[in-house]
């Protein structure tokens, strides 16, 4: 079975839910947009398992980094700093 790219865009809303702070996330496939409201220190692991989920495949992460380049998401260092990058530029 082929991945299935999925472009992510972190959706810098910081949102309180059930008292809990969570980060928008904002997931592109094809035609298709989600948005998840996951904690703020996620994993990348745990990323996936919430995408698979919600796509029923595997997949190709990727993300636009500063230069709007698209970049493969291999670590959680990376969806870590991709949060923090997106919450500095908003506060």
């Amino acid at each position: 079975m082929n991945a299935v790219e999925i472009n992510i865009l972190i959706v810098i809303s910081l949102v309180t839910i059930a008292k809990q702070d969570k980060v928008s996330i904002k997931c592109y496939c094809g035609d298709d947009i989600s948005v998840l409201h996951l904690a703020p220190d996620i994993t990348l692991p745990r990323l996936k398992s919430k995408l698979k989920k919600e796509y029923g495949t595997r997949m190709v992460i990727k993300f636009k980094d500063e230069d709007g380049d698209k970049v493969r998401m291999k670590k959680t260092a990376q969806l870590t700093k991709a949060l923090k990058s997106a919450s500095d530029g908003m506060f």
